[in-house]
Order: structure tokens, then C-alpha cells, then sequence
């Protein structure tokens, strides 16, 4: 008996079991992570995971973003959810960070929206990667200080500077103008998408209401506290569930960009209540009753208005047109059912349970089951049928078209307007009619309406846009967005 008393106390006492190691990656921001390994975020860090060795590891944002998508990080920090294609969040923030804005002279340059920084000779600070978040910025002037950076804007050496408005110099404050590039959003850490990830994530949301509350969250921050917005986060915020039928991967691969970064912004934004997305077929998503789930970006109809309640408009896609493997005869806008009436070997390859406008539903229901293949799931399997058969058409948006994976890159499409088919489509956020869901979508109503005005909000739609639509696009966002 004295020796099983002797191995236990070894087992106890004598084999100290060594802290794990976790390698975090970051790029280095002055007095949040410095390259010594001060900072505010590493001093959090050593807060909630005390008990492990750090390995911190100082990279640019671009190659700190690779080597978690390798697996070499457990955690990486500072990031937006938008730039994570698979991991775990945590349900608590990392702090909130500040617009980013485009600075400019007035009396020197016109500045309307982002797509005019095509034309501009634009800078910022060597090391930040706003291009992310500008596609017409291909080439940025890069500066090492703030000071050389407001001082070639105001000699006129530049048209734009690139930063956040605390930076602005005083003396520089009333002679320039700006424009928001991307508003105010949370920065997150994240972990590794597998178990260890997992303990890792409810660790971090087990700790962090131990350190507000014992003011040591308070002490970390400092001065920041209170713009981190910590102080007022809610975590026992209520839970709902968006389905989408848009995964991170096919956002990524740019199959459907738009919807992927509407919803990266509503969560970002709706901080008191816990969203989760979760991946559903097109199939699926109409025969959901339950309260505390709703459908993202679907497209309003008196028979919908039945049974569920709509957000303000989350997304605006540019004209739905008629789309084929091989030529048409045809002249102007394509009338669908008289075009599969005279063409007995075509057939329309649609999705199934999908709304195409009021209009155009009701021409599908009038064509013979023969004519038409409805096909389960969402995009990738019905452009998949289409892709393999050189007589199917497809009704589509020329933007999900364009970044489809499924499509054959080497050989021809051919497009053309459908008659029936509005200028642009209008997609919503959709929730059975219950009282919780109502306040839910007052929540993605008051943050929609403060999106409108933003330029990365309207450059979402507009640089998806197809070019025979940018001439009008900012007229029908003016028209669709502003009167809804």
C-alpha cells in the first residue's frame, strides 16, 4: 500500500506536467505588440492563457494570415472574421478598432466614392494592407511615418492619404476632407478550427469576464478601455442563426463574395445578440419555422410576406440575365417561356425552392415539368448540371457567373436580358413573424441603415457589378437602398 501512496505523490508533486505551448502569430502594431513582446494585446494574451509558454511570432499581416492557414499558429490576433477562411472565434472581441479613412484636399481633389481612388495617386503607411479592403489601388505610394504621409498630401506630391482619423495632425485637421473607407469594426483573435482550438476559444470566454470584472481588463487597455468597447460587451447575449447556403470556402474562392462579407459586417455590428451562421441547401431553408432562425438574402414576395417578416435590403444584385452554353437567335430582352418553346432541345437548369422575382416564378410554373430541371442545393450544384450540358440555360447574376468555379473557364458564354427580369434584385434577411424575431431585425435594420452611407458598404455590390451595369449602378443603389 505505501508504495502505490509513494508513485501517487510522485505522479502529484514530483512530475510537474509542463505548460503547454501555444505559437501565436500578429504583425507588429506600436504599443499593442511590440517586438520585445510588450504591448497590450500580449499583456491580455499572458492574462487568460497564464498557465502556458507563449511563442510569439512578429510577421506582416499577409504571411501571419498564411501561416495560420497552414496550421503553423494555435492563435493569431488582431483580425477581421471576414480574412479567416476556416477557424474558431471566440464569442469576445479583441477591441475595436477605428475607421479607416481617406484623407484628400478639397480645393485640389473631387472624392465621391472609392471607385474614384482609381484615378488618385494613393498612400499610406508602409506595412498596412488597405488595399484589402480597396481593389482599385494596385499600386500605393508608401510612406514610412504620418508625417511624411500628410506632408506630400498638403504640397500636393499626393491625392489621397490612407489612415485613421486619431492620427490627423492638428494643425492639418480643418484644411482636409475625408472618406470613410471601412467603418469602425471589432478585431477578433482566432484559433484552429479542431478541438484544441475549441478549448482554447472557451477559455478565452471563460477569462475575459474575470478580468473586466476584477478591473484588470481595465489596466491592460488604459486609456483605450474605453473605445475598446469591452466594457460594454454582453455575454449572455441571446443566440440567433442566419443559414445561408455561402460557405467561408466559397467566399473565398469567390464564388459568392457579396453575401459573405454582408454577413462578416451585420455580425461585426449586431453586438447584442450572438449570431451564428450555419450552412444550409437552398432546399432546406423555405420549410424553417422555428423562432430565433433566419434566412439570409432572400428576395421578397407577397407569398413569403405570409409567414415571415424582412429586413431592410442586405444586398443588391445587378440584373439577372439569361445565360447559355451556345448562341441564341434572338433580339432584345428574352422571353423565357416562348424561347423554350420554340427550342425543344433546350431545357432551364434552376435551383430548387429559389426566387427569381415574382414575374419570372410565375413563367417557371407555366413551363412543362419536361422543360425545366430544378436541381437540390445551392449555386454549385445547379451550375454544375449547367456546365455539362451544352443546350441547358441558366438564370443567373452576372456576378455569380463570373466567380463560379464550376464553369468551364475556357469556353464562351453567352448572356442576354430576360424580359421580365427587374434592373437589380433586392435581397433581405428573413425571419419567421415572431416577437423575438421583430427586435432581431430592428437590430439588422438600424445597423443596415448606418451601413448605407458607407463607402465599403456600397463598393461591396459595385465592384461585383458587371461593367454594362456600373453606369447605373449608383442610381439604383441611390433608389433601392435609400427609399427602403
Amino acid at each position: 500500500m505505501k508504495y502505490k501512496v509513494v508513485i501517487l505523490f510522485c505522479i502529484l508533486f514530483c512530475c510537474k506536467i509542463p505548460a503547454k505551448e501555444l505559437t501565436i502569430g500578429v504583425p507588429e502594431w506600436q504599443g499593442y505588440t511590440n517586438a520585445d513582446g510588450s504591448g497590450v494585446y500580449f499583456d491580455l494574451m499572458r492574462s487568460v492563457y497564464a498557465e502556458d509558454t507563449l511563442n510569439i511570432q512578429i510577421d506582416s499581416y499577409n504571411r501571419t494570415l498564411a501561416k495560420f492557414h497552414d496550421n503553423k499558429l494555435d492563435i493569431v490576433i488582431g483580425v477581421f472574421r471576414e480574412d479567416i477562411k476556416q477557424g474558431i472565434f471566440p464569442h469576445w472581441f479583441l477591441d475595436t478598432e477605428a475607421p479607416i479613412t481617406a484623407f484628400y484636399d478639397p480645393k485640389k481633389t473631387q472624392l465621391t466614392h472609392l471607385s474614384d481612388l482609381e484615378e488618385l495617386t494613393v498612400s499610406w503607411l508602409r506595412g498596412y494592407k488597405f488595399n484589402h479592403f480597396i481593389p482599385y489601388v494596385s499600386t500605393p505610394y508608401l510612406v514610412n511615418t504620418l508625417a511624411t504621409g500628410f506632408e506630400l498630401l498638403t504640397k500636393n506630391r499626393i491625392n489621397v492619404f490612407i489612415d485613421y482619423p486619431y492620427n490627423v495632425p492638428v494643425i492639418h485637421q480643418k484644411k482636409l476632407a475625408s472618406l470613410e473607407v471601412m467603418p469602425s469594426r471589432h478585431i477578433y483573435i482566432a484559433m484552429q478550427n479542431n478541438a484544441s482550438g475549441k478549448r482554447l476559444a472557451e477559455q478565452y470566454d471563460l477569462k475575459m469576464p474575470e478580468l473586466r470584472e476584477s478591473g484588470i481588463l481595465a489596466n491592460i487597455f488604459a486609456l483605450d478601455y474605453e473605445h475598446s468597447k469591452l466594457q460594454s460587451f454582453d455575454e449572455n447575449k441571446k443566440k440567433f442563426i442566419i443559414k445561408t447556403d455561402v460557405t467561408k470556402q466559397q467566399v473565398y474562392s469567390k464564388v459568392e463574395p457579396i453575401e459573405g462579407k454582408v454577413l462578416d459586417l451585420l455580425i461585426d455590428k449586431n453586438e447584442h445578440f450572438n449570431i451564428e451562421l450555419q450552412v444550409e441547401s437552398q432546399q432546406s431553408i423555405n420549410k424553417q419555422v422555428a423562432n430565433n432562425i433566419c434566412f439570409s438574402n432572400k428576395i421578397k414576395t407577397k407569398e413569403r410576406e405570409k409567414d415571415y417578416i424582412f429586413s431592410k435590403p442586405m444586398s443588391i444584385y445587378m440584373g439577372l440575365r439569361l445565360f447559355s452554353r451556345m448562341p441564341l437567335t434572338v433580339s432584345g430582352p428574352v422571353d423565357i417561356t416562348q424561347l423554350l418553346k420554340e427550342n425543344a432541345n433546350k431545357k432551364l437548369t434552376v435551383t430548387q425552392g429559389r426566387s427569381y422575382t415574382e414575374l419570372l416564378d410565375n413563367q417557371l410554373l407555366s413551363l412543362h415539368p419536361s422543360k425545366v430541371d430544378y436541381q437540390l442545393g445551392g449555386a454549385d450544384s445547379y451550375l454544375d448540371a449547367f456546365s455539362s450540358n451544352q443546350n441547358s440555360l441558366a438564370i443567373e447574376f452576372p456576378s455569380t457567373i463570373s466567380y463560379s468555379a464550376k464553369l468551364p473557364k475556357n469556353s464562351a458564354l453567352f448572356s442576354y436580358p430576360l424580359k421580365g427580369a427587374n434592373s437589380y434584385t433586392l435581397g433581405h434577411i428573413m425571419c419567421k413573424n415572431t416577437e423575438e424575431n421583430k427586435q432581431f431585425i430592428e437590430s439588422i435594420n438600424s445597423t443596415l441603415t448606418s451601413l448605407y452611407n458607407s463607402e465599403y458598404f456600397i463598393d461591396i455590390f459595385y465592384s461585383e457589378a458587371d461593367e454594362n451595369s456600373k453606369k447605373d449602378f449608383y442610381k439604383h443603389y441611390e433608389a433601392s437602398f435609400k427609399t427602403n
